[in-house]
């Protein structure tokens, strides 16, 4: 029966590709050294009712924190102008595949900033683990304080 299975196995066209598939390195993300220059962006899960945005600075850690009732583009898109106004634009950000992050919208937001967008692992939190981590170590009385709108 190994045999079989083997030489069905040999035989298949489909099982043949997928074998030979390349994997794929993840390569880590480049030292920076400038404030503001990469920016950690995700959704922070359900806490009393409301998600949270969650940008945070690679540099210096520091973050802000947008309440919102549902995780979408144009939250991500309304909070970032705030925030870019406010601290200029950076050169990077950083997310994970979510459907906020790699929308046309979004997409279409960040090319005329000339902001690269990079991606991380769908739902691996270490892949984007600055943010999450500044996040767990809000208290919520503190992230209910430092919420916008």
């Amino acid at each position: 029966m190994d045999r079989e299975i083997e030489n069905l196995v040999k035989e298949c066209r489909r099982c043949a590709l997928a074998i030979n598939l390349p994997t794929l390195k993840s390569e880590p993300l480049s030292k920076v050294d400038v404030p503001w220059s990469r920016l950690h962006i995700g959704f922070a899960g359900n806490l009393n009712g409301s998600c949270y945005l969650v940008v945070a600075d690679g540099v210096s850690r520091w973050s802000e924190i947008c309440k919102c009732k549902k995780p979408a583009s144009s939250t991500v898109i309304n909070f970032l102008n705030e925030l870019f106004e406010r601290f200029g634009i950076p050169d990077t950000t950083v997310s994970d595949n979510g459907t906020q992050f790699v929308s046309f919208e979004f997409e279409t937001f960040c090319k005329p900033f000339a902001v690269e967008h990079v991606t991380t692992a769908p739902c691996h939190l270490r892949s984007n683990e600055q943010e999450h981590r500044r996040y767990v170590q809000e208290s919520p009385k503190k992230v209910e304080y430092r919420s916008h709108g």
